[in-house]
């Protein structure tokens, strides 16, 4: 239990360095986009690499893991379509300097609950299961996490919310994050092998959905062609550390 805090600590941590620094500070555009490219590559070696690969070891059941991993994805999207409709898209940095009067707070935090949840759940299976999955996925959430919460600070900053309420926000989404890792691992971890392949392909496909429609696009956009060096390096790194780990 005290390996799953420490991980969701860390790893959900970065939301709030994300939000404190947008508070703060002037933060350069295109250096986020390179941590999102960066950090997109580590989740995507710990997607394919790690936890589909493990679910289909686990299961021995391609039907299955395909079956959640598309129900993951379409999780995803509607519920994506919903808050991007309430508001939340600009939790988005690309939108962070656009006019935001009309988005809501509340769609702000359920954007990034919708983000981070799947991941930390699969965060506590995989470390109840042991291996090098859950620390590189840890690495993973907190890269991502990190632009999660600069970006949605900027855009709550810009709709009028005081930065007192931004960071009661954020911190209720760090322990709503840690919740789901602890039930992932006390519930989920030592379920069945079945029942844990199948949690890990459909936070697999709800991570890849928010990477192809979140992550990837705005780091592209923000920073241009060098983000696909940038998110190699990433998924090299990440798949390298992996292996080490494995020994």
């Amino acid at each position: 239990m005290q390996e799953v805090l420490l991980y969701s600590i860390v790893s959900g941590s970065a939301i709030l360095i994300g939000a404190f620094l947008g508070l703060r500070f002037s933060f350069s555009k295109k250096l986020v986009a390179y941590i999102m490219g960066f950090g997109a590559g580590v989740l995507i070696s710990a997607i394919s690499i790690d936890l589909m690969s493990d679910a289909y070891e686990k299961s021995k059941n391609p039907v299955l893991i395909s079956i959640f991993a598309i129900t993951g994805a379409l999780f995803f999207v509607f519920f994506d379509y919903l808050i991007d409709n309430a508001g939340g898209k600009h939790r988005r940095i690309r939108d962070a300097h656009a006019e935001t009067r009309e988005s809501s707070g509340l769609s702000l935090f359920l954007g990034t609950l919708l983000d981070g949840i799947p991941e930390s759940i699969v965060l506590g299976i995989t470390i109840a299961n042991g291996g090098a999955a859950g620390i590189v996925f840890s690495i993973a959430i907190f890269l991502s996490n990190f632009p999660e919460g600069l970006s949605g600070t900027i855009g709550m900053k810009h709709s009028g919310i005081q930065p007192v309420r931004i960071v009661m926000m954020w911190t209720a989404t760090v322990l709503i994050s840690i919740l789901a890792a602890v039930i992932g691992y006390q519930f989920l971890g030592s379920a069945g092998t079945s029942v844990i392949a199948a949690c890990m392909a459909f936070a697999s496909g709800a991570v890849l959905a928010m990477l192809c429609d979140t992550m990837i696009p705005e780091a592209f956009g923000l920073g241009g062609r060098w983000i696909a060096l940038v998110t190699v390096i990433g998924f090299l790194i990440a798949f390298l550390l992996s292996e080490i780990l494995k020994v």
